[in-house]
């Protein structure tokens, strides 16, 4: 299964330094972008008085600083824009001024090379002769530098000293220095290529080939290299280390192929904020080093034969597709408002939009670059809805959208990456986020969210979730509520105002903040009797009343108007939840009866509670044990702190306000002026009912006591009253309770539903004395039964849980006066049933067996013993032995009781596997004969365990071709071992090569004439053909070959050429000889001015006339013979010298008769299949070639030679099949990245695309340039003819399933091809070009 990170997708994309200056990611993600900065004096502007920059100085190695010196040379004289070139002189080492390593990033506090203040400026860097070291990243990222010269005497450049260099196009290294070296494309190595140190960024080049020697690819080598696309690591490459960052910012880059196995180190970030789309690599392993590597990349991590991710683009939203998921990659740029469709639709199914990659919206992810140019930023779209699909939010995916609104999130889980929001948005509103759908939100990283004022949350879970991610002043919001974030980096929640509730008929307006709610008013103001809420509800969310805000039952209008008197509240009953009273509460309700206030504490916020409550009677205070009041810290003197005036005075008797303790009596009194009343003392006793009258004290009531009347002194002497006067203080007398009882919802349980002994009645003040029955005679005995510790927060109850517990219990209460005793009861705690497990891991046959691992919460783990029986058998089999035979088994674990729980077992099932045989060492391994006529097979190496036995299947081979030969292991104890899977290899045969040869004789003539040519060493299968050059026609008697040479001074060359058949036993061979003639003249007995024409084979030669005086035109006709056509023609004088031709054209020539006889000599020769040397008129293929060249399919790769035997590219194929179908116009012209729309096979790729003769490697890509092979070859020949498969095949190299078995089983049939044996096919062979024009050639003449 492939990797990729959209599964990832979108994890949190790596952050890293690997020098300040340049590999920094640039961002300033924690602020709203202003104008671009500049300094005091204007953007770059230096300083007053600055001091020109320093051109030369000293930079050798610590302890010989001045042994190497630098110094800037101007090359130009562009006062606003110089350049330099950099030279580094002297002897020895340069300084190394940071402690980088291969694998790590620059440490802090590294040294600053003293030009580096002037980097950007420098074009050149000259290392000197003498120098021996270049310090590590001494001219990292230089971007401006063109070239670098190193000197002969350096042996060590240091780390990263030399990468980055975005526009050097050629390191030149000395061709005296024995320690580096350079590739064609300048890439700088070490000497032996095993260390590939940089390659030249600014190279156009757009492919590159890492040589097979290179073990590693240093820190940084690629970076920076702009155009390259594709880097290929050759299968017989030994790679071993690729360095941090070695391909780092090639923003072209779009394949690496193939990372071999080999390659087990790799440093970190190698493909960072490069445009890598796919990784291939030799296996999974491997595959899954790099993809640790490449996490926040979008890129294909991907084995050989996996496919990659596809790629789709639908109104202008681009997609990636893999794995049944759609990424959206890249929004369009230009829309307002955006609406994420929630699917994609490609090839008529369906695909979720589940995630949103990494600056998908956006249109530049670099800050200086979108700070400072509106064409860098989206500034067109407003709102954004992401559907509830979306699952994922990439890094930056809003970036620098700065008119962005509004983000909707509409999913209910969704994780975002870092600074996903931040558009920022500089508008005062800026932009808000919608995530209240999301119930799961995950942050990955705490970068601010600039530009986002407002986000829509979930739940108030969440407000911790993005606090990190918002700037101070942005705003939360939870349906109604709303939170601020502070400059302390904390949320406050601001108050909902205004909000009312209606209860009992009343409604109520307050305000709400945290859950607590403040009375701000009421109405109607015309109900006398009034309860406060302890709790309002709105909108389905409930708030505790715990302020009564200001005024909210007194006097609100203009000082002393007897108009604006609350006149109608008669009682106020405030409940327990109100904390906090407000000034002005009760005043000037001059009807006001009675008051209660249940809260145990109370703050009086400010003054005049209860001013000018002149009819005030009764104000209950017995629940409120402590009180306080603001104005204690007012230091203004003039401050009005009455709290209590001017209440009850139009009363006949006195107002009564009872308080718990002469404390909060002391308190009151202290905050009042005037008025009439008094004050009742309850000690702790509070009331059941509400207060009314003022004319005879209430009873109280108190837990555990019964009132026993009020007394005007506190220490309860005279008379107990009940009528109550003016000014007085009455104290509440209390007498203990006569009996105590213990009681208990139940009194016999199970362990582990605990007793609670509860006093009936009890009371906080008094303490409690618990025992239980030791002897157990049923009698409480201080000094014999134990007294029980009771620590607990209440001590009026007595928990009991173990069974140890159990007994009977009393209880003695003293009140520090008196000393009650209970009635004793009796518990019962009964041992529970414990609960248990227990687990066991398997293990393997042979292995030591493992242990069990109990479990118990309840009665532990320690004594625990253990049985076993086979699984599913009866449980009378279990047995204390551990059974060691491979099988399924059951364990049975025994706890024992304890304390409090019974015995109790546990069971757990486990299995012994079978054991697997060690088979290393042992392996079954392809092997490669050459014919020699015999039988050949395979035999696995290594040793055998003991029990294991190997036989073999179709393992014999003796003619040229292949075989899949199977090894299958036998096993003596199958019961225990696992079956050895079977192994394959493939057995071998190839083509031998056979020694022919020819000689002649003789192998010198004079005059020419006839010579003998003997052939040996041809094997009996294939062919022969014996040729010669000079047109000479060579004959062929049963074998026996001779030819007839013309007296003429010529070496002839007889040319011996073997093919061997296409499934045979031989491949072709070839020999020659050569055979001098020298030219022999001799005198004609032709009497008179005759023309001789001496008999000329395979052709007819006359002359007219034949005889003819000196000085007249002889006519010479020539006819060939079929098949044959003029090689030579002389015409020779008396004494054996040539006369002058005229060529008359259609065979004829004409000369001038001289004084003498004359001899015409002439020579017809075979005509020629081809014009290619290279393709024998007696070769397979030599009449597709004819007609290939014919048909205008293909014209060779020169004029004189076709490459029969060269491997045919992707490109070629495309083409001739174009050609052969006449050349169609395309209807458009191809999408693949790789087809350049000038390239002669642009529209052949464009026609076979149309017709579904390929799709292309990958979406983008066609590689024209990689091989065909002969599976591919038939398969497009299929589909171009549309070709309907016919019956099977016998090739055991063929599978069914395979893509390409169908046009194989349709080329056997109609006789296009018959393999590369009986048996085989070898489809993964590659397809040469002769094989490709047979096939065409015999597919078209089958039409």
């Amino acid at each position: 299964m492939k990797q990729r990170i959209l599964a990832i997708l979108l994890s949190l994309t790596m952050m890293f330094t690997l020098v300040p200056t340049a590999w920094a990611l640039s961002e300033e993600e924690n602020r709203t972008p202003a104008p671009m900065a500049t300094s005091e004096n204007g953007e770059g502007a230096e300083e007053s008085g600055s001091v020109a920059p320093k051109m030369s100085g000293n930079c050798g190695a610590v302890g010989s600083e001045a042994s190497v010196k630098w110094a800037l040379t101007k090359n130009n004289e562009d006062s606003s824009n110089p350049t330099y070139t950099l030279t580094i002189s002297g002897e020895g080492k340069m300084a190394n001024l940071n402690n980088s390593t291969e694998t790590e990033n620059i440490s802090d506090g590294a040294g600053t090379y003293p030009w580096a203040n002037l980097k950007d400026s420098i074009t050149k860097i000259v290392i000197d002769d003498g120098v021996t070291s270049i310090g590590s990243k001494a001219f990292i990222a230089y971007t401006n530098v063109t070239s670098v010269n190193i000197g002969k005497d350096v042996s060590e450049i240091g780390v990263g000293a030399l990468s980055q260099l975005s526009a050097c196009t050629t390191f030149d290294v000395s061709s005296e220095n024995s320690n580096f070296t350079t590739d064609p494309t300048g890439a700088l190595f070490d000497h032996s290529e095993t260390k590939l140190i940089a390659f030249p960024c600014g190279s156009s080049a757009t492919e590159y080939e890492i040589p097979a020697t290179v073990t590693v690819i240093s820190y940084g080598a690629f970076s920076r290299a702009a155009s390259l696309k594709t880097i290929t690591i050759p299968k017989s490459s030994s790679l071993s280390t690729i360095g941090y960052g070695a391909f780092a910012f090639t923003t072209a880059l779009e394949t690496v192929n193939v990372i071999p196995a080999s390659a087990t180190t790799i440093g970190d970030i190698p493909f960072a904020q490069s445009g890598v789309k796919y990784i291939y690599c030799a296996n999974a392993d491997t595959r899954d080093r790099i993809q640790d590597k490449v996490n926040g990349l979008l890129v294909d991590v991907l084995l050989p034969n996996e496919t990659p991710a596809i790629e789709v683009t639908d109104n202008g939203y681009t997609y990636r597709i893999d794995d049944g998921k759609a990424l959206l990659v890249s929004a369009p740029k230009n829309e307002v408002t955006s609406t994420v469709p929630s699917e994609v639709t490609y090839q008529e199914r369906n695909y979720p939009v589940t995630g949103i990659w990494k600056g998908a919206f956006a249109i530049s992810l670099d800050w200086t670059e979108a700070n400072g140019s509106a064409d860098k930023r989206n500034e067109a779209i407003t709102s954004v809805v992401l559907p509830a699909s979306v699952t994922q939010i990439g890094e930056r995916a809003f970036y620098f959208c700065k008119n962005l609104t509004t983000i909707t999130v509409k999913s209910t889980e969704v994780s975002i990456d870092y600074l996903a929001f931040a558009t920022q948005n500089p508008s005062t509103s800026g932009t808000t986020v919608d995530l209240s759908a999301a119930t799961a939100l995950q942050i990955n990283g705490a970068g601010k969210w600039a530009g986002v004022k407002k986000v829509i949350l979930n739940n108030e879970n969440q407000l911790d979730t993005i606090k990190s991610n918002v700037n101070t002043g942005a705003v939360a919001v939870i349906e109604n509520n709303k939170w601020v974030m502070g400059s302390d980096g904390e949320w406050a929640e601001q108050p909902k105002t205004g909000l009312t509730a209606e209860v009992d008929g009343i409604t109520w307006r307050f305000d709400a903040v945290g859950g607590k709610a403040t009375l701000t008013s009421y109405s109607p103001k015309t109900i006398a009797n009034v309860t406060v809420p302890s709790t309002l509800t709105v909108d389905g969310v409930t708030y505790t009343v715990t302020e009564l805000g200001a005024g909210l039952f007194g006097w609100t209008g203009a000082w002393n108007s007897t108009n604006d008197y609350n006149t109608s509240i008669k009682s106020v009953v405030i409940p327990k939840t109100v904390t906090t009273i407000g000034a002005d509460m009760f005043r000037y309700s001059q009807n006001l009866e009675s008051v209660t206030i249940q809260g145990e504490s109370v703050l009086f916020k400010e003054d005049r509670t209860f001013s000018n409550t002149n009819s005030l009677k009764v104000l209950d205070m017995s629940a409120v044990k402590a009180i306080t009041f603001n104005s204690d810290n007012d230091t203004n003197s003039d401050k009005d702190t009455s709290y209590f005036s001017n209440m009850g005075s139009n009363n006949k008797s006195p107002a009564v306000i009872y308080v718990s303790s002469s404390a909060i009596m002391s308190a009151v009194e202290a905050h009042r002026s005037s008025g009439y009343l008094t004050y009742a003392v309850t000690n702790g006793g509070t009331f059941k009912n509400l207060l009314t009258s003022n004319t005879e004290l209430a009873t109280p009531v108190k837990a555990g006591y019964t009132f026993a009347g009020w007394y005007e002194n506190a220490d309860f002497s005279g008379n107990a009253v009940t009528t109550p006067t003016a000014n007085k203080v009455y104290y509440a007398k209390w007498t203990m309770a006569d009996s105590i009882s213990l009681t208990a919802d139940e009194f016999s349980v199970t362990y582990g539903s605990p007793i609670t002994l509860r006093v009936t009645p009890a009371n906080s003040k008094w303490s409690y004395a618990w025992y239980k029955d030791t002897d157990k005679n049923g009698k409480l005995e201080f000094d014999q039964d134990t007294l029980i510790p009771n620590n607990g927060s209440n001590r009026s109850m007595l928990t009991l849980e173990n069974v140890s517990d159990s007994g009977t219990y009393w209880v003695v209460v003293n009140d520090g006066s008196s000393t009650k005793t209970s009635n004793p009861v009796n518990v019962t705690i009964t041992k529970a049933t414990g609960t248990a497990s227990v687990s066991m891991d398997g293990w393997a046959y042979g292995e030591t067996a493992k242990t069990p691992v109990p479990t118990s919460a309840t009665n532990g783990t320690d004594h625990v013993t253990y049985q076993y029986k086979v699984k599913d058998e009866d449980d009378s089999t279990y047995s204390d032995a551990v059974l060691t035979a491979a099988g399924s088994y059951t364990v049975k674990a025994t706890f024992p009781e304890t304390e409090n729980y019974n015995a109790v077992t546990a069971t757990a099932d486990f299995t012994i596997t079978k054991a697997t045989y060690n088979m290393t060492g042992v392996k079954f391994e392809n092997a490669s004969y050459t014919y020699d006529g015999s039988e050949k097979t395979l035999t696995i190496s290594g040793t055998l365990p003991t029990g294991v036995t190997v036989a073999y299947e179709n393992n014999k081979l003796t003619n040229a071709g292949s075989v899949t030969a199977k090894a299958k292991f036998t096993i003596a104890d199958s019961n225990n071992y696992c079956a050895i899977d079977d192994m394959t290899a493939t057995l071998t045969i190839t083509k031998a090569k056979p020694t022919v040869s020819i000689s002649a004789k003789p192998d010198s003539l004079r005059g020419g004439g006839k010579v003998t040519l003997t052939v040996t060493g041809v094997p009996e299968e294939g062919n022969v053909i014996v040729t010669c050059d000079n047109g000479i026609t060579v004959d062929n008697a049963n074998s026996t070959y001779s030819a007839v040479l013309p007296n003429r001074t010529v070496d002839y060359t007889f040319t011996l050429n073997y093919t061997g058949v296409e499934n045979g036993n031989y491949s072709d061979a070839t020999d020659t000889c050569t055979v001098s003639v020298t030219r022999r003249h001799t005198s004609s007995v032709t009497p008179g001015n005759t023309v001789s024409v001496p008999s000329t084979p395979n052709g007819a030669v006359t002359v007219n006339p034949s005889t003819a005086s000196k000085g007249e035109t002889v006519t010479i006709t020539t006819k060939p013979s079929e098949g044959y056509e003029l090689g030579s023609i002389e015409v020779l004088d008396k004494n054996g010298d040539s006369l002058k031709l005229k060529d008359l054209g259609n065979g004829k020539y004409s000369f001038v008769m001289p004084d003498g006889k004359v001899s015409v000599e002439a020579e017809f020769v075979k005509t020629a299949a081809t014009s290619f040397a290279d393709v024998p008129a007696n070769a397979y293929f030599a009449d597709a070639v004819k007609w290939a060249v014919d048909k205008g399919i293909t014209n060779g790769l020169s004029d004189t030679m076709f490459g029969p035997y060269e491997s045919c590219t992707r490109a070629q194929i495309v083409t001739f099949l174009w050609r052969a179908a006449g050349s169609p116009e395309p209807k458009a012209a191809s999408s693949f990245t790789d087809v350049p729309a000038s390239a002669y096979y642009a529209k052949a790729v464009a026609w076979a695309v149309e017709n579904g003769i390929t799709n292309g490697m990958t979406e983008t890509t066609f590689a024209p340039d990689a091989t065909c092979t002969r599976g591919q070859s038939v398969t497009f020949l299929h589909r171009a003819l549309k070709g309907t498969a016919s019956g099977s095949t016998n090739f055991t190299d063929v599978k069914s399933d395979a893509f390409y078995a169908d046009a194989i089983n349709w080329a056997v049939a109609n006789n296009v091809t018959n393999g590369t044996s009986n048996t085989t096919f070898s489809p993964n062979a590659d397809c040469t070009r002769a094989e490709i024009v047979t096939f065409l050639y015999r597919a078209y003449q089958g039409k």
